[in-house]
């Protein structure tokens, strides 16, 4: 409070007899002699008031609580039974992924199997192959040796001969010369 209601409040009630508010003035409800019709209709109306709410506003009120009870039971039944059908939904789901999950597992593995496997063709394949080319080249090579050292002993047979027939008089057989060299 401030001070200046402070001070209207004290000035009020130092002032309160003397500005005419005497006990006779009051109010009538706090007279003493009007208390037992008072107390009377108070009893009356609270009377009326408590048969009213018995009668009325009571089983209202009790309908529809009732009611409304009713409805959240319904509720919390339907709430449950969703709730089941929720967790039934997320079991077939967890299944199927899990499911899925082994499927996809299945088809890696297998797809992994085919892979090794056609790796494995493809290696035998190229090594048949390089075996073939390997074996192709040996022989060829074997056989430029083989060319090669028949035009070397055909070349020294000639150098010989050429050799032969400028020191010789007689020419000398390819036989007799192979013969000499081996």
């Amino acid at each position: 409070m401030t001070f200046f209601w402070k001070i209207v409040f004290l000035v009020s009630i130092i002032l309160w007899p003397q500005i005419g508010f005497t006990e006779g003035d009051g109010l009538p409800q706090m007279d003493i002699t009007t208390f037992p019709s008072q107390l009377f209709w108070l009893i009356i109306t609270f009377g009326i008031l408590y048969l009213f709410m018995w009668r009325t506003a009571i089983p209202k009120l009790r309908n529809t609580i009732e009611e409304r009870q009713d409805k959240i039971l319904l509720d919390i039944n339907e709430a449950e039974k969703l709730k089941s059908e929720a967790e039934e939904t997320l079991r077939e789901y967890e299944e199927k992924i899990q499911s899925a999950s082994k499927e996809a597992g299945e088809i890696i593995n297998q797809a992994k199997i085919k892979a090794d496997e056609m790796i494995d063709n493809i290696k035998k394949k190229q090594d048949l192959k390089l075996s073939q080319m390997l074996s192709e080249s040996k022989d060829r090579i074997i056989k430029q040796y083989e060319d090669s050292k028949d035009q070397i002993e055909n070349a020294k047979i000639e150098s010989i001969k050429l050799i032969s027939a400028k020191f010789l008089t007689e020419s000398l057989d390819d036989e007799d010369i192979r013969k000499e060299i081996n």
